[in-house]
């Protein structure tokens, strides 16, 4: 039987010395699996003992834990060209205000989530350096604000998320058994996990016989376990669908159990393998 809280504990402990490291990092030391050693990781960044990267090393997000942002500077190298961009412009000048960046910066600050964070100031959207506070970030932009005083009062939280991406459709509870009755796919879902004796959560979207997704709770010798799950009823599967499950599951916060009936051929594993190992786990139905 595997010692759960040694394994957290492992972790930590690894992740203290050395992070920000790669999921592969942590398997290797612990001599387990990636997937193992994911679900762990899973559950430390949902308790906030850790925290994982928006950028990505070969595919793949950092772990670290709070003090250690000052070395998330490992990720510029892998950052597209206008997200390097945007990274060395808001690095130089501290502070960026929206309206007056050129389009292609202004999506690229939204895309770099490890490095900017935004401020919403007098309905203003500013972004600031990940490095620095609230606070300095008001002092650097005071003299632009004549006899208005510039202060937390006017800081309003300011949340930034592609839309249209993850629109959600919350389904209550006792909605659940109505929707399945209406629904193969969703119902042959359900099917699955009552098998596998796997907690529905809840459910976040559906497409009619075509797509569920949600949260789900799995027991395992590790314990209980928390995943988003994304479940397709769909003849071929691609690359594409698995990078949006991996996307879906970073937004939550979450490694991704995708479900489906439908076939992935040679190309489509090797990047499951190259790209998504520890963050994706596909399971056919």
């Amino acid at each position: 039987m595997v010692d759960l809280n040694a394994v957290k504990d492992s972790i930590l402990s690894i992740i203290r010395s050395q992070g920000p490291v790669l999921p592969v990092q942590i398997s290797r030391k612990l001599d387990k699996d990636t997937i193992f050693a994911g679900a762990v990781l899973s559950e430390l960044v949902n308790n906030k003992l850790i925290f994982i990267s928006n950028a990505k090393i070969g595919g793949s997000p950092v772990y670290y834990i709070s003090g250690q942002e000052n070395k998330l500077n490992i990720l510029y190298s892998h950052l597209p060209g206008k997200e390097k961009e945007a990274y060395e412009l808001l690095r130089t000048r501290q502070i960026l205000k929206d309206s007056e960046c050129e389009p292609g910066i202004r999506v690229a600050l939204r895309s770099i989530r490890d490095f900017a964070k935004p401020l919403d100031i007098n309905n203003e959207l500013y972004w600031r350096w990940y490095l620095i506070k609230e606070e300095e970030a008001l002092a650097l932009l005071r003299p632009f604000f004549k006899k208005e005083t510039l202060g937390k009062e006017m800081l309003k939280p300011q949340k930034i998320e592609k839309q249209g991406i993850y629109d959600k459709v919350e389904i209550k509870k006792k909605e659940f058994v109505d929707k399945i009755q209406e629904d193969l796919f969703f119902k042959y879902i359900n099917d699955y996990f009552k098998i596998k004796n796997i907690e529905v959560l809840n459910i976040n979207n559906t497409r009619k016989n075509r797509e569920v997704e949600g949260n789900i709770r799995v027991k395992s010798e590790l314990g209980v376990l928390d995943f988003y799950f994304i479940s397709k009823n769909k003849k071929k599967i691609n690359e594409a669908d698995l990078s949006l499950a991996n996307d879906k599951g970073r937004k939550h916060k979450m490694h991704v159990l995708f479900l489906t009936n439908g076939e992935l051929n040679k190309k489509t594993w090797k990047y499951l393998e190259d790209n998504l190992k520890g963050s994706v786990i596909v399971r056919k139905i």
